[in-house]
């Protein structure tokens, strides 16, 4: 049965949908699989910036978020996922926003 949750955490992340945290818990044996290299970490955060790319940024989120535990980096990816159309960040960040003290995205600002 372990194995049968890290799969769903695998489809689930390739994905992008956010809600593979309820699927499966993240533990230190599974978090790997948000785990980006220095390469695939500069691919991405040029495609999000270049291209507009909301799944990239989104992508980028979720490593800071789960593999490297770095709030603030999560939520300005979070924020530019949201900003170009990812649907699942806008979720997140509207459940978020309580929590959040500063400036809303420019999605949350069009509301």
């Amino acid at each position: 049965m372990k194995n049968l949750k890290l799969f769903w955490v695998v489809v689930l992340a390739v994905s992008g949908v956010a809600i593979s945290l309820y699927f499966a818990p993240i533990t230190e044996n599974n978090r790997r699989v948000f785990y980006l290299s220095e390469r695939q970490l500069q691919e991405l955060q040029s495609r999000a910036d270049v291209r507009n790319d909301a799944d990239a940024a989104f992508r980028i989120y979720r490593y800071y978020e789960i593999y490297k535990k770095d709030w603030e980096m999560s939520v300005f990816w979070l924020r530019k996922a949201a900003d170009l159309g990812n649907e699942s960040a806008k979720e997140i960040l509207s459940r978020l926003r309580p929590y959040l003290d500063d400036e809303p995205s420019m999605e949350e600002k069009k509301e």
